[in-house]
């Protein structure tokens, strides 16, 4: 069963979903649906499936408990995405009664809603269950410290912790998960550069387009199609000068992407050496965009080519922001990443931010227009300014979608 095709009814609701595990009720049986990266999809599928912890989160004296899924790509620091059980979101009771299943559906979408997994699945949940049930869940405001208490519990957790958890086992696959996605979806293809389609799959072996048309379909939850730019040319000489470029209203943004193939074997790779690799694409990126810095400033009627038309822009009197996105970035590396950043500032006398790919989905997620997109780097900014190092970014709960 394609979740796709059988019930589209329920795509809006897992549209506004952010990464985590939800339970749906699909076809009146509840089922779980897991919003995650490439990477951690890949890892459920080549494990035949992953574990869920029940997080112990305290807040003074407020104490609940946070859902960690866990996609063992290295033994001791596995991928982890974490789920908040909310007091006020029916949601987290409706992941309650599903904890009474032994056997479901599971579901895999990535943050574009593209299906890529799903699986006739069991589990015992007993434990989850119980534990939920003796405590109370969290409320809406304390979201993001509970989370953040969870993983740092998760970072500690024993090995008495790890043969409790809850492991979620895969048996029959619903469809073929050896299938290559072309989407000629004509709404998501209306940025500037767009061949009118695209296509992907889960594992790629060949990374760069397929990330750099990942980022421009996230910018469009901020930005107007129109005002975005994929892989614009040089007029003068013909090269490409950054991936993605977006005129916006206050600001240019100028966007590096680097990222690593998904397979197996990358997969795999130690997580000291995924961490040397993350530290030299900021580096790499940062390197590129001191040339887009310098392009873009020597004229303000910024003239580029795209699909054999010339284009020309006005950008004078607008910030001007340079922005590496990397496959990964890790938490202990965070000096290494803005000592980087800061060299690129001092040297092109320019605003510049860095992000992993799914903290750019998060923060697009939750920051629906430019003024909100604009808004959360400048916070990032200033934070770097005061503190001499780039902040984490953690977001969580659903997005605003007020109007400015």
């Amino acid at each position: 069963m394609y979740l796709s095709l059988s019930y589209p009814e329920v795509l809006p609701l897992i549209q506004s979903y952010g990464y985590g595990i939800w339970t749906p009720k699909i076809g009146g049986d509840y089922a779980l649906v897991v919003k995650a990266p490439k990477e951690t999809i890949l890892a459920a599928k080549i494990n035949g499936g992953f574990k869920i912890y029940l997080a112990p989160a305290s807040v003074g004296a407020e104490s609940s408990v946070v859902i960690i899924s866990a996609f063992f790509d290295d033994e001791d620091e596995p991928l982890t995405i974490s789920t908040p059980l909310v007091d006020a979101d029916s949601s987290s009771y409706h992941m309650l009664e599903f904890f009474k299943s032994n056997e479901f559906n599971v579901f895999f979408f990535d943050e574009n809603m593209r299906e890529l997994l799903s699986y006739r699945a069991a589990a015992d949940f007993s434990t989850i269950r119980d534990g939920i049930v003796r405590k109370r869940l969290m409320s809406d405001e304390l979201t993001s410290a509970m989370l953040e208490s969870a993983r740092d519990w998760f970072s500690r957790r024993t090995e008495k912790d790890d043969e409790i958890a809850v492991e979620i086992k895969f048996g029959e696959s619903l469809f073929r998960d050896d299938f290559f996605i072309l989407d000629l979806d004509m709404d998501r293809h209306q940025f500037i550069g767009s061949k009118s389609f695209s296509h992907t799959s889960l594992e790629r072996d060949e990374p760069g387009q397929y990330q750099e048309q990942d980022i421009v379909f996230l910018l469009q939850r901020a930005y107007h199609p129109s005002r975005i730019f994929l892989n614009p040319i040089k007029a003068v000489d013909g090269e490409e000068f950054v991936d993605v470029l977006v005129d916006g209203q206050e600001a240019v943004l100028l966007i590096q992407a680097k990222d690593s193939p998904n397979n197996e074997k990358i997969l795999r790779t130690s997580v000291d050496r995924k961490r040397r690799k993350s530290i030299s694409q900021v580096k790499a990126s940062m390197d590129q965009l001191q040339g887009a810095v310098s392009f873009v400033k020597k004229d303000p009627l910024l003239r580029f080519s795209l699909n054999g038309k010339i284009v020309e822009i006005d950008v004078s009197g607008k910030l001007l922001i340079a922005i590496a996105v990397v496959k990964e970035l890790f938490n202990d590396s965070f000096r290494e990443y803005s000592d980087l950043t800061f060299d690129l500032v001092e040297k092109a006398q320019v605003h510049s931010v860095f992000f992993d790919y799914p903290e750019l989905n998060m923060m697009t997620f939750h920051c629906r227009s430019e003024k909100k997109f604009l808004s959360a780097i400048a916070q990032i900014w200033e934070g770097a300014m005061e503190e001499g190092e780039f902040p984490r970014l953690r977001y969580s709960g659903k997005p605003d979608l007020t109007e400015d």
